[in-house]
């Protein structure tokens, strides 16, 4: 295995200034910013239901806007830098998503309990205090 990651890994040049850690933000936030955005949609279904009451709604709403912002920014970034434009055009669809997904417009439901629920925000909380 190891023979096989230095064949493909152990030249890879890894110089500042070439997109290359502003393609991985890019995309990571940008996925993460996209299931946050499902998590407005889909609210009784994708997050658990003992966190509910700690979220103020303004105050994710704005942490999704920058979120997206800020994949946006590094995916152009990306697309600008780095040799192809794959990375940096898949961090700003993502973003492009998540924008249309949790745009304003979507108001959170009122929910009732439920016996089933995925706990997506709470994933979504752990992978971005990483």
């Amino acid at each position: 295995m190891s023979k096989t990651l230095r064949k493909y890994y152990e030249n890879v040049d890894l110089t500042p200034g070439q997109g290359k850690g502003s393609a991985v933000i890019s995309i990571g936030i940008g996925t993460l910013a996209l299931l946050g955005a499902f998590c407005f949609v889909w609210p009784e279904l994708l997050t658990t239901p003992d966190f509910r009451g700690f979220y103020d709604e303004f105050t994710l709403r704005v942490a999704l806007q920058i979120s997206i912002a800020i994949s946006f920014g590094f995916g152009l970034y990306c697309a600008l830098k780095h040799q192809s434009l794959g990375y940096g055009l898949t961090g700003m669809l993502l973003a492009t998503c998540a924008a249309l997904v949790g745009s304003g417009q979507i108001e959170a439901p009122r929910i009732d309990t439920r016996n089933l629920y995925v706990g997506l925000d709470y994933f979504i909380l752990t992978l971005g205090s990483l």
